[in-house]
C-alpha cells in the first residue's frame, strides 16, 4: 500500500510539473518585445535619479526619475529622435541626447 501511494503521488507530481512547465512555455512564447513601448536609453545623474529616454507610439520623451514621481522634461520630434535611433547606442550617444534635448548645447 505504502508503495503504490508514493507512485501515484509521484505520477501525480510529475504530471503537474509537466503542465506547468507546458503553460510557462506558452505564454513566453506569447510575450513578444513592445514595439510600441520601449525604453531608448537610460543616463544615471546619481545614485538614485536619472534620465530615460522613452518611445510610446511614435511619440518620443525624456523623463526624470528620482525619489519623487517621474517628471517629463522634454517631448522629442520624432525626426530627431529616429536620427539619434540610428547612431550606435552608448552613454555618450545618450548623454549628447540629453544636453541637445536641454539645450545644454555639445
Amino acid at each position: 500500500m505504502p508503495t503504490s501511494y508514493f507512485l501515484q503521488t509521484g505520477i501525480a507530481l510529475l504530471g503537474v510539473s509537466l503542465l506547468a512547465a507546458l503553460v510557462l512555455r506558452l505564454l513566453r512564447r506569447r510575450e513578444s518585445p513592445s514595439r510600441a513601448m520601449r525604453v531608448l536609453g537610460r543616463l544615471e545623474l546619481e545614485p538614485r535619479r536619472s534620465v530615460y529616454g522613452i518611445a510610446v507610439a511614435g511619440r518620443y520623451w525624456l523623463v526624470g526619475v528620482g525619489d519623487g514621481p517621474i517628471s517629463l522634461l522634454a517631448e522629442l520630434d520624432p525626426a530627431q529622435a529616429a536620427q539619434i535611433e540610428a547612431q550606435p547606442a552608448g552613454p555618450q550617444t545618450f548623454a549628447a541626447l540629453v544636453r541637445r534635448t536641454m539645450g545644454l548645447g555639445q
